[in-house]
């Protein structure tokens, strides 16, 4: 299995905390970008898990509409000091 520069986690909150554990399993050097809706005290606990495991963490917010609605006006917010390579 090949590595990524970049992975992007969305999906159910619930699922954030299990998601990272397995990526630091992999010991990705790459970025790792959680878009999930989850607390700041979770967040704290992905970034550890992924540092950990050698990613550097992107934390992201989707804001707005589904993608698939008209005029969506949907953004990504992103924070840490790799969000510009998003």
């Amino acid at each position: 299995m090949g590595k990524a520069d970049t992975i992007l986690s969305i999906g159910p909150p619930h699922n954030g905390p299990q998601i990272a554990e397995l990526v630091s399993l992999r010991r990705s050097t790459g970025v790792y970008l959680d878009a999930n809706a989850i607390s700041p005290l979770k967040m704290q606990q992905i970034a550890g898990v992924i540092q950990l495991g050698g990613s550097d963490l992107v934390n992201g917010g989707i804001i707005g509409w589904p993608a698939w609605h008209h005029d969506a006006g949907t953004t990504l917010h992103l924070s840490g000091p790799r969000a510009p390579e998003i």
